[in-house]
């Protein structure tokens, strides 16, 4: 669970006291190291396993992988918290950081393997889950025994198939009043890359789908093959910001003259023919347009703008509201929403600025480099 950003200070004794939100989720004994951009790593006993773990997978030769754990190994030293919570900081890493008087903690707590959902439960909370997907609620359903048989489906967490702008309704049903807190986690779930057939993921033949839900009508398919070249070229230029839309859409309604463009394979190679990768880049040249259209069958970025509002009517004083975007156009509408309602007087934004992924992280989960997290406190 990612847990925001809070000051600190270092004391003449070289001591730092933790966050009493920090000593909750790490606990007493915990491991210090070096991390990126001089910036240090407090991570819990267990958790220190499992970032070590995630470097195991990748193989020995790889001169980056030895040099990854040597950085964490060889900087790393073990601390106990005292009674107020309070460690000493050794001096090498207070000189990397480049610590004199001011700590800022950024608050990020691995989560290994068992998602959002599990952390939550684990912490004590009650989880009324919202998915459009079908197989999404299965799968969390499957997952949830594999890891824990201390929790129960229908008890300790509420699983609704449907879109998270009801959500009014949606906890209405469930006879809640108010909520402590909404995490709104706005990617796609590996599940859904993994499994070809959905259609989210060109690295695999499958049909061009892309609907979170099968009750919804249109799917990928129906507008590649539908819509015109203006269309299509306003579609990948607002949604994908992509800027070879034009080329683009000419290119795919060229192509679909000669025969109808049904799976994602055909539509990543047309694509790619259009728009090389850059070096260096590293997103396929058919992301954006993708993008462009999983935004459009599931009119994701009004569902947000919906959602949020309503959330925040939901949120008992003192809750929070925390987002996990992954693209630019749904963290501007989390930005900007979270700015009027500190404006207005509605609470205080947790986050200066996004919270993002580690350098370590990435390397355990390459899908989470694009992913931003802002938080707002209700008052």
């Amino acid at each position: 669970m990612l847990l925001g950003q809070f000051d600190g200070k270092i004391s003449e004794k070289h001591q730092v006291s933790l966050p009493k939100k920090f000593r909750e989720v790490l606990g007493g004994k915990l491991i210090v190291t070096k991390g990126f951009e001089h910036c240090l790593i407090v991570v819990s006993e267990k958790n220190w396993k499992t970032l070590l773990e995630g470097t195991e997978g990748r193989p020995f030769t790889s001169k980056s992988t030895r040099e990854l754990q040597r950085f964490l190994l060889g900087n790393a030293v073990d601390v106990e918290l005292d009674t107020k919570g309070r460690f000493v900081l050794p001096e090498f890493l207070r000189a990397f950081a480049k610590i004199k008087n001011d700590v800022l903690f950024a608050g990020i707590s691995p989560l290994g393997g068992g998602g959002h959902t599990l952390e939550i439960l684990e912490r004590g909370g009650k989880v009324l889950a919202i998915d459009q997907d079908p197989e999404a609620m299965e799968h969390i359903k499957n997952k949830l025994k594999a890891k824990s048989a201390k929790y129960t489906v229908g008890k300790d967490l509420i699983l609704v198939q449907g879109n998270f702008s009801e959500i009014d309704s949606i906890i209405n049903e469930h006879g809640f009043e108010k909520i402590s807190g909404a995490l709104f986690d706005l990617g796609l779930s590996s599940h859904q890359l993994e499994t070809p057939e959905r259609g989210f993921s060109f690295g695999k033949e499958a049909p061009l789908d892309m609907r979170m839900s099968p009750g919804l009508g249109v799917t990928a398919a129906d507008l590649i093959n539908g819509l015109t070249v203006n269309e299509m070229t306003e579609l990948f230029r607002q949604f994908g910001e992509e800027s070879f839309a034009g080329p683009i859409a000419k290119a795919i309604v060229s192509k679909r003259h000669i025969e109808p463009i049904l799976t994602t394979v055909q539509l990543a190679q047309i694509i790619a023919r259009v728009r090389h990768q850059k070096r260096g880049e590293h997103t396929h040249p058919a992301t954006r347009v993708f993008q462009a259209l999983r935004i459009a069958v599931n009119d994701e970025l009004n569902s947000l703008k919906e959602v949020l509002p309503k959330a925040l009517t939901l949120l008992e004083a003192g809750g929070r509201i925390a987002v996990i975007s992954f693209h630019s156009l749904e963290d501007r509408i989390v930005k900007q929403q979270f700015l009027a309602w500190k404006d207005g007087g509605k609470g205080m934004i947790l986050t200066k600025k996004p919270i993002v992924a580690t350098e370590e992280e990435i390397a355990r989960n390459p899908r989470s480099r694009s992913a931003k997290l802002r938080i707002f406190e209700k008052l």
